[in-house]
């Protein structure tokens, strides 16, 4: 849905959020929905959770010993 907003008029901001609020409610349904169907197919799956575990790890351990060996 596109929304002509007049140049002259000096609180556009209203009309603007008017147009944008349907849009991002939309995406943020479709998004939650796809969000919750993968999340069962992992969930479901120890071996991806306890990989997906260690990578977290490791990752944690990597930015933690970047900080600790950053000079200030």
């Amino acid at each position: 849905m596109l929304v002509y907003i007049d140049p002259e008029v000096r609180s556009a901001v209203p009309r603007r959020l008017e147009g944008t609020f349907p849009y991002i409610a939309e995406v943020v349904q479709v998004v939650d929905h796809d969000a919750g169907m993968a999340r069962e197919k992992i969930v479901s799956r120890p071996a991806l959770m306890t990989w997906m575990r260690r990578t977290f790890a490791v990752a944690f351990l990597a930015v933690a010993a970047k900080l600790a060996l950053a000079q200030r």
